[in-house]
């Protein structure tokens, strides 16, 4: 799907149950949330699976805005080239405590936004998978990866030569850091709390 435009949700605008596998949604974009994807809505979800979103744009979530009524996972694929004025390059996810939001064997690359170039989380976060956030821009805070509130847990993850003023590979806002598994980084650390550096 490309060269869609709209408010919000660039190519889609999701209110119920949607899962996206194995597609190509490039070159939208949305005056406002969701360069490629809006997924809100009382109960709804967004499963996104081996996928690949790039050049996409938007105010927030370049590629894809979670709203905070909506569980989300996306596995696999990619997510590259996106932009957002304000929050979430990549991805703004702003799931409430009570909805899950995983990222699963993702490439979130070369995305760029204000604040989270990467990735932008209101809430918690779980990376896992072999998840490789690199290369991501944030004009202001959190080159890889934006968190607000509550916690990221680790499991398995590449994070590296993203780039921001502060926070280049990942910025809490007030939240946590929670390592259940391997996090192996290239150029500057995720922050200072995380663990030391790999002698």
């Amino acid at each position: 799907m490309t060269g869609g435009d709209a408010d919000v949700g660039g190519a889609i605008w999701n209110r119920g149950e949607l899962e996206i596998g194995g597609c190509i949604l490039t070159g939208n974009r949305a005056d406002i949330n969701g360069g490629a994807v809006y997924s809100g809505g009382s109960s709804s979800s967004l499963t996104v699976v081996n996928s690949v979103l790039s050049y996409n744009s938007a105010d927030q979530g370049g590629a894809i805005y979670v709203g905070s009524d909506s569980a989300f996972s996306i596995t696999d694929g990619w997510v590259k080239k996106n932009s957002a004025v304000t929050r979430g390059g990549g991805m703004f996810i702003g799931t409430y405590p009570n909805n899950s939001s995983t990222v699963s064997g993702v490439i979130v690359y070369d995305n760029d936004a204000n604040e989270g170039g990467g990735i932008y989380s209101l809430r918690s976060l779980i990376l896992t998978g072999e998840t490789d956030i690199s290369d991501n821009t944030a004009f202001e805070k959190g080159g890889g990866v934006y968190l607000m509130y509550g916690t990221i847990t680790y499991e398995y993850v590449w994070i590296g030569e993203n780039d921001a003023p502060v926070g280049d590979g990942v910025y809490r806002h007030n939240g946590t850091n929670r390592v259940v598994g391997t996090v192996f980084w290239y150029g500057t650390p995720l922050d200072d709390e995380v663990v030391a550096p790999p002698p």
